[in-house]
Formats: structure tokens, sequence, C-alpha cells
């Protein structure tokens, strides 16, 4: 990457280290993946025929349900380089800095076939009728400039944004977001069959009735890694 992106996004290749089974997609999730996999895979013949469409996803939920493993996932199944962007390390108390560092991320991204993961993009597209003056003032700005810059993106690029609180976004903003998908826990029922299929994927042994007990306590799916990482390191 750039200098002048590096400071707050990484680039990655999941080709070869990215673990499919590990994954567990639930049947919203495979719905909302199929639809950002037909519109990138016709977004050439839309932009022929001059159609701009944004396939742009917007992700909310609690933290920890999986907006970041979802990204990912659709990276890797769409073959591209994953482009993770955190949001609240692009702000600058410079004026004018934010909207800098905004302009060179999207300079590049115009550059590069790439899966585009703005992370948090609450901490800087907030209400504009937030505040004014100061603070306010360069963070409504940042935000205009966020919307110039989606508007710029052409049809062949793939960009998804998580925000934690959906109703702090800039109603403009959401608006750029073609689809917006909440994510939540996962059922009892999914919850069982994930942490089978991920131990199952690992090769470690688990009694039946153990994880259908512990897929009933209504945990996170980042609660859940952690919980069973700790039973391998254990079993280790």
């Amino acid at each position: 990457l750039p200098v002048n992106v590096s400071m707050f996004a990484t680039m990655e290749d999941l080709t070869n280290t990215y673990q499919e089974n590990r994954y567990y997609l639930t049947d919203e999730e495979k719905e909302l993946f199929n639809l950002i996999k037909n519109m990138n895979d016709v977004s050439l013949q839309l932009m022929e025929k001059q159609i701009p469409y944004l396939n742009a996803t917007l992700l909310y939920g609690e933290s920890g349900v999986g907006k970041t493993a979802f990204s990912k996932y659709v990276a890797y199944k769409l073959g591209l380089p994953y482009l993770y962007v955190n949001f609240s390390r692009m702000l600058d108390s410079y004026l004018g800095g934010t909207a800098k560092n905004l302009t060179n991320l999207f300079n590049y991204i115009n550059q590069q076939q790439c899966v585009v993961m703005l992370d948090e993009i609450d901490s800087l597209a907030v209400k504009r009728e937030y505040g004014c003056g100061g603070a306010s003032a360069e963070v409504s700005r940042s935000t205009t400039c966020l919307l110039q810059l989606l508007d710029s993106v052409t049809n062949d690029h793939v960009i998804i944004a998580a925000t934690n609180l959906i109703d702090d976004v800039d109603s403009a903003v959401k608006r750029r977001f073609t689809e917006k998908h909440e994510l939540h826990r996962l059922s009892a029922e999914d919850n069982e069959r994930f942490i089978k299929q991920y131990l199952d994927d690992v090769g470690f042994p688990y009694q039946d009735e153990s994880v259908k007990e512990y897929a009933k306590e209504n945990h996170s799916q980042a609660e859940i890694m952690t919980h069973i990482t700790r039973a391998i390191a254990d079993m280790l």
C-alpha cells in the first residue's frame, strides 16, 4: 500500500490463507452474498449500457456478530484482494486532514480491483445535523467529502461498510449503500452447526450433547470462537 494509505488500511490476498470450511454462512447471508456476486458479475455490462450501480453493502449489528468475517468471505469467494480500512484511524486533528486521507484512499481504490471493507464507518460518517463549529464542522466536511467520493466509485468495485451504531450514520451516507443488512447472533441451531463444522474442520473431537447445551447460551460468534480456541488449547 502507498504510505498515505497504509496508516489506516491493510491489503491482504486471502487465496492461500482463508479457511472457507471454518466460516459459517446463514441462509440470509447466503442470499446477500449471491446478490453482491451477481451484481459484480454483470458490472461491466451495466457500465457498457451506462447504467450506474454502486455495489455497496452496509452491515450493521452488535459487535462480534461477524461483519468483518462476512466481508473476508466475499473477497475470498470473488477471488479479489481484501482492503481493510479502519475509519477510526483515518480521523485527523488537523483541518482538512481527514478529507485528505479519504481522498488518498479513494484515489487508490479507483485504481484497484478489490473488495473494500470500511470498518467503523460511524466514526466518520456522523449525522451532519449533530453540531456546528469546531470538531463538528470538520466531521461534517469529512462526511460531505465521503459522499462525493462514494459517488465517484464505478460499478466494478465491491464496497462493504460496517457499523455497530447504524442510527448515528448520516442518512445521505446510508442512501449511498444499495444494500443494508443487519447481522444477528446465530440461533441455537445455527450455533450448533457452526461449532461442529469448525471442530470437524480442525480435527478435534467433541460431545454432541455438550455442544448442543453450549449452543443454547446465546453467545455471539466472536465469543464462541474465543471459547472454542481456549477449549482446543486446553486439549493440546
